[in-house]
């Protein structure tokens, strides 16, 4: 395999290379920055509490879930629609950045 074109070839695979580690960095910081932080918050959202000294009876703990969850549930809500959001966009950075063509009939959307 011999050509004097080789060089120009292993020029462009190096700068494929590049952009390629250029893309896979921009996505992970996507993902950690906004996806994880998100998850990370949902994660630690406190759904529901146990008493510390006394016990209570089914209908007390119902209550104290339906009360925390209606605080919750908004702001939950808010974090899934933003993590939702940052995932199209990873999707569609990776589209643009890898040049596919004819994909809106595949644009993600709510």
């Amino acid at each position: 395999w011999n050509s004097l074109l080789l060089e120009m070839y292993f020029k462009e695979v190096e700068t494929e290379i590049q952009s390629t580690i250029l893309l896979i960095n921009d996505l992970n910081d996507v993902f950690e920055v906004r996806i994880m932080t998100i998850w990370t918050e949902l994660e630690l959202t406190e759904l529901c509490r146990v008493p510390e000294r006394t016990p209570w009876d089914v209908f007390e703990f119902v209550e104290q879930v339906k009360t925390i969850c209606a605080v919750a549930g908004p702001r939950m809500n808010e974090l899934s629609q933003k993590a939702k959001e940052a995932s199209f966009e990873m999707i569609e950075m990776f589209q643009e950045r890898i040049g596919i063509q004819g994909m809106d009939r595949y644009k993600v959307t709510d």
